[in-house]
């Protein structure tokens, strides 16, 4: 009862939230363009207050970095946004959770021969994989480059733009939050029809959201500024057990949606209320994959997060310097053998390079003794200077463990790892 009573309060509380941002929601009404609206049928029913909420292959025009930590998935989306016009949005994403890449196409069906296409291409990245910026757990980043064409009556004219976003997810308790950013057009090279003499340019617009979840219940909010000019947009979503979805949003108009779930499958529908005509939309999508959701109070999982696709990454880059015919760093051949015990490319350069014969080793299986061990081989290869004083403690624990071979390994050939002699000491 103590649960319930609690979630009906939140529950409460967000659409007094909703009613509030309502109220205070900007009269003046900014100029529309082809890229305004995102897929109709999840996203619109939900406002369009998608920022901090990026869903599926969406996320590619709602906000790149939310492609992060997602399952593949591809979805279609149409809505009929008058008697005479269409809309409809094509998606695909793939990749692993922490390296995601996604695909979006618009397609706008006008009357007298005209429409309006895009396409959007994005990325996002686990901030785990970017060495150089201070780590913060649950922090991702995501560019998006598109390229828009439109034909109006015979006229065409055609452009490229790009955005950025930024993603932070954190669970506190029941509590699931999320805080995203945009800046939508940041380039936009703007758009001049045949035999015009003037050009349209979409201005950048800045949005800034937040989502916050708990027992099934949704509430999210969205602010975006463009031209001096402020919109802001809201929406909440109720999850009835593991089927079915209710959505209800508003920006400039009332928008409301259902969802059904079966497994990987999802069906979606959505309305809006117009001023001249209401528009109706419908969208199916499907997910697969496995969804890896990290832990961060988990010390195992946060390193785990953190080593997943440092070998790709440093494999790329001494195999960039090979091919570029510039000299390979024996630290970086070094920092691939610690997150890669077991990798071919490393042995043969160490060979070449040292003399040093291989040897078996892998990263151990146990939790505990796994741990250790990528608490020295995770800040090794990232260049952090705990690793030394891991590596030491990894060895104390663990003196006879195959993969202590590959620490003393790396301490022989890093100066800056090598323990002074007994005369050094004196």
């Amino acid at each position: 009862m103590k649960g319930k009573r609690s979630l009906n309060k939140f529950v409460c509380h967000s659409i007094g939230l909703c009613l509030l941002g309502m109220g205070n929601l900007h009269a003046e009404v900014r100029r529309d363009h082809f890229l305004s609206d995102g897929p109709m049928s999840v996203g619109g029913a939900l406002g369009g207050a998608m920022v901090a909420y990026p869903e599926d292959a969406a996320a590619v025009y709602w906000n790149p970095a939310g492609l992060v930590g997602q399952n593949s998935s591809v979805f279609i989306d149409h809505a009929k946004t008058n008697d005479e016009a269409t809309s409809s949005w094509l998606g695909f994403s793939g990749g692993n959770p922490y390296l995601k890449f996604g695909l979006n196409w618009k397609h706008e069906g006008l009357p007298l021969d005209s429409h309006k296409d895009a396409i959007l291409i994005g990325i996002g990245i686990d901030q785990n994989l970017i060495p150089w910026i201070p780590r913060v757990p649950g922090l991702s980043f995501g560019t998006t480059l598109g390229r828009v064409s439109e034909t109006i009556y015979g006229d065409s004219a055609s452009t490229y733009f790009a955005d950025l976003g930024a993603l932070y997810r954190r669970e506190h308790g029941l509590w699931h939050l999320a805080f995203g950013g945009t800046i939508k057009n940041l380039y936009f090279g703007g758009l001049k029809f045949d035999g015009g003499t003037e050009e349209e340019v979409w201005p950048t617009e800045l949005q800034g959201g937040v989502a916050v979840s708990r027992g099934g219940m949704t509430a999210l909010y969205t602010a975006s500024s463009a031209d001096s000019k402020i919109k802001s947009a809201l929406g909440i979503e109720y999850a009835l057990g593991k089927i079915l979805r209710l959505r209800a949003g508003y920006d400039d108009d009332i928008r409301y949606g259902i969802g059904v779930v079966h497994k990987d499958l999802a069906l979606s529908f959505g309305y809006k209320n117009g001023d001249i005509q209401n528009v109706p939309s419908a969208s199916i999508s499907y997910t697969w994959g496995s969804k890896k959701d990290v832990d961060y109070t988990n010390p195992l999982e946060e390193l785990e997060a953190r080593h997943k696709n440092l070998e790709d990454y440093l494999l790329a880059e001494v195999r960039g310097n090979i091919q570029s015919a510039k000299k390979v760093d024996l630290h970086k051949v070094l920092q691939l053998l610690a997150v890669a015990p077991q990798s071919d490319d490393a042995w043969v350069l160490l060979r070449s390079m040292t003399g040093e014969e291989r040897f078996k080793a892998s990263i151990p299986g146990s939790n505990r003794a796994r741990r250790d061990y990528l608490s020295f081989a995770v800040p090794f290869a990232n260049g952090d200077a705990s690793a030394n004083e891991n590596a030491i403690s990894f060895l104390k624990k663990y003196p006879r463990a195959n993969v202590s071979k590959i620490i003393r390994l790396i301490q022989k050939n890093t100066p800056a790892m090598q323990l002074p002699s007994k005369e050094e000491k004196k």
